[in-house]
């Protein structure tokens, strides 16, 4: 299980090299708001991978009327040698407690704030 690394990139005066996480079966990422992540597939194939953070249950948006669970996370594939960009404000409902990054094996992983 590795730690998806964030790079500062907000306050970079020049180009920078960011941190370079290559993912396992499960990992974890803490939330920053107005961050992104940058998802590379090199593994020739797709990989579908799943954020969940252990404290996100449901939410009840309006013009719903029931509540919608995010129990089980919101899964995105990274298709076979593609980038796929997330800002995590996007999906910060998903982004609470202990955050697991799961199933993107081989999926290498940036983190920029």
């Amino acid at each position: 299980m590795a730690v998806i690394a964030s790079t500062v990139f907000r306050s970079a005066k020049t180009a920078l090299k960011p941190t370079k996480t290559t993912l396992t079966s499960s990992d974890t990422i803490s939330y920053v708001p107005g961050a992104t992540i940058v998802f590379y597939n090199i593994t020739g194939s797709n990989v579908s991978l799943t954020i969940d953070g252990d404290g996100a249950t449901t939410i009840t948006p309006a013009g719903v009327g029931q509540p919608i669970s995010l129990t089980s996370g919101i899964t995105l594939t990274v298709e076979a040698n593609q980038f796929l960009a997330l800002k995590v404000d996007n999906i910060a409902a998903y982004m609470k407690g202990t955050i697991a990054v799961t199933g993107g094996t081989g999926v290498v992983a940036c983190y920029l704030n």
